[in-house]
């Protein structure tokens, strides 16, 4: 137990801040150091321009009846036929170009369809990449790589 002496502040607080006068600023700066420091390595580690994963790409070969202005739509299909990643876009006969970016490595099926109306809600032309039509190849077949670009071209 402390016991008062004479001479000195008799109120705890006089003595809690004659106390944090000599050890906060220390420990203040430390930490401070210590979470500028932490705050630097994750800002130089996380790039906001940087992307993960693949950029799947290719050409849409168009029927030359389809009218121009209409619309694609290209997904990226885990084994279970669930899209992972997809773009749409208008195009016009006789190709369009396609790209989705931010896909992770494996092996997918790619599937395309065309919409002369969009509005009506039913795709006008479909078809899978390496499939006949609607019909998907036996097992997926689009082999994504770690990183970089990929490209899967399909023909209506």
């Amino acid at each position: 137990m402390h016991r008062i002496r004479s001479g000195e502040p008799h109120d705890v607080q006089s003595k809690i801040e004659e106390h944090g006068k000599k050890d906060i600023p220390v420990q203040f700066y430390f930490g401070l150091i210590i979470l500028s420091s932490l705050a630097v390595l994750c800002l130089s580690a996380c790039s906001l321009d940087k992307t993960v994963g693949t950029e799947v790409i290719g050409t849409l070969n168009l029927p030359a009846a389809l009218p121009a202005g209409s619309t694609y739509y290209v997904q990226v299909e885990n084994d279970t036929y669930c899209a992972i990643a997809w773009t749409s876009g208008t195009c016009s006969p006789p190709t369009a170009f396609y790209k989705i970016s931010g896909v992770f490595p494996g092996t997918y099926y790619i599937y395309a369809w065309l919409d002369e109306a969009p509005a009506d809600g039913s795709p006008d032309y479909q078809k899978y990449y390496g499939g006949i039509g609607l019909i998907p190849p036996a097992s997926p077949n689009a082999e994504v790589p770690d990183s970089g670009e990929v490209t899967f071209n399909i023909t209506f």
